[in-house]
């Protein structure tokens, strides 16, 4: 038999919580691009209002990306700004930071210049035809060795130019 290998301790380079948010992070930046892939699809050139929500209303797409980055920024202020209100608890500042903001928000979208929601007019309902259809074209052959002609009543009369010989 071999001798047995002595257990040495292995160095762990990061620790348990740095990696559970390295794989959350890489969660989440898969998660926005499969989101923002569905939200910008681009929609028919036939039909207007087709196609992803940012393509159908961006004036809102842009709105929310604003939105959000303000309540980004204004927390990442209340945590760690040099001038941020230090006697409130971490909490509380967040609280109300997202209170405030959110406020300033939903007056925003109400003064909107121009509005914020885009309605498309309704598109018309297309019904299929159910009428049949002959798909033999005129002069063509209905079933081979027959022509068909068109009816003495749908043909236009030939007209020839008739010139007099003079002296």
């Amino acid at each position: 038999m071999s001798p047995s290998r002595t257990r040495r301790p292995v160095a762990h380079l990061r620790s348990r919580s740095e990696v559970v948010v390295a794989v959350l992070v890489g969660v989440g930046i898969v998660l926005a691009t499969v989101f923002l892939i569905w939200a910008m699809r681009p929609g028919s050139a036939n039909q207007v209002g087709t196609g992803g929500i940012m393509s159908r209303q961006p004036r809102v797409s842009l709105f929310i990306v604003l939105a959000a980055l303000a309540m980004f920024g204004a927390i990442m202020w209340v945590l760690r700004g040099r001038r941020r209100p230090k006697k409130m608890n971490r909490r509380t500042a967040v609280i109300a930071t997202v209170i405030v903001v959110g406020a300033a928000i939903v007056v925003g979208a109400i003064f909107y210049p121009g509005g914020l929601v885009r309605h498309w007019p309704a598109q018309p309902k297309v019904t299929p035809n159910t009428e049949p259809t002959s798909t033999v074209p005129v002069g063509t052959t209905a079933r081979p060795g027959t022509t068909v002609h068109p009816s003495p009543t749908t043909a236009k009369p030939a007209t020839t130019a008739t010139t007099t010989k003079g002296a």
